[in-house]
């Protein structure tokens, strides 16, 4: 295991590049923070193409030969790290290219419509795992599900969950009615109705901004919109867990009395 003792090491800052957006599209490759989250990456297919760790830490010796590790420093773990507290093991991934996620009509998706937190989409990412829906996709800003804040919020869900973007509200309907979707809208306005009333049938939810929520736009292509009831001194809830609520309501609830 080669030791990497200087912060100027060429790998070490090929490394620290993949902290912004514009390094992983140069390099095509992504950062992996800790054991756990690693082990889900082997798990899911993921190439891992190296692992930094201190001498005290290193990884199971099972791992491919085609596995580099680099044991380090203290002081270079936390220069390659995104925390403040670094992890044990830090990996560099190759970003996989995946499968054009496939629309079908009695499919259940989750829209995302410019949400910017990462750490909220992987929470979400997280929960439509857990709930079975069949995948997520993204409308208007363009997101990275290879953020290390995503890779966190998702405990690795993000590594699992098929995904698609769309440039803007349009494109997302033309693609919908085109498969013969259904589409309802999370948001609260006059013609809400409670989740609780909403006939079945639903192909699509979608969810906004945390601050503006869904367009105007993308609300007049819904077939429908749904609220969740709430005590009247509240008029929101953030977008991780009213995405939650509304999964669960539509298609988890159904999914565990099966």
């Amino acid at each position: 295991m080669p030791s990497i003792t200087s912060v100027h090491n060429a790998q070490v800052k090929r490394a620290t590049a993949l902290h912004t957006r514009r390094g992983r599209k140069k390099y095509g490759c992504f950062l992996i923070e800790g054991e756990k989250l690693i082990e889900e990456a082997l798990y899911a297919g993921i190439r891992v193409l190296e692992i930094y760790c201190t001498e005290c830490c290193a990884p199971a010796p099972f791992l491919s030969e085609r596995i580099r590790v680099h044991t380090t420093s203290a002081h270079v773990m936390e220069k390659i790290s995104t925390l403040q507290t670094p992890q044990s093991q830090i990996a560099v991934a190759e970003v996989p290219i995946r499968n054009e996620l496939a629309l079908c009509e009695d499919g259940n998706y989750l829209l995302l419509e410019n949400l910017e937190d990462p750490g909220n989409i992987g929470t979400i990412m997280r929960t439509v795992e857990a709930l079975g829906v069949r995948g997520v996709l993204f409308c208007g800003s363009a997101v990275d599900v290879y953020s290390p804040k995503v890779l966190r919020g998702s405990m690795g869900s993000s590594l699992r969950v098929p995904t698609k973007h769309f440039e803007n509200a349009n494109e997302a309907v033309q693609a919908f009615r085109s498969a013969n979707m259904s589409l309802w809208g999370g948001a609260l306005c006059d013609s809400s109705i409670p989740v609780t009333q909403m006939r079945e049938g639903c192909s699509v939810i979608a969810v906004g901004n945390e601050s503006t929520g869904l367009s105007s736009e993308l609300l007049s292509a819904c077939e429908g919109v749904i609220r969740i009831p709430m005590a009247s001194n509240v008029d929101s809830l953030s977008a991780p867990i009213a995405a939650a609520i509304l999964l669960w309501e539509v298609w988890g609830r159904q999914r565990c009395d099966t």
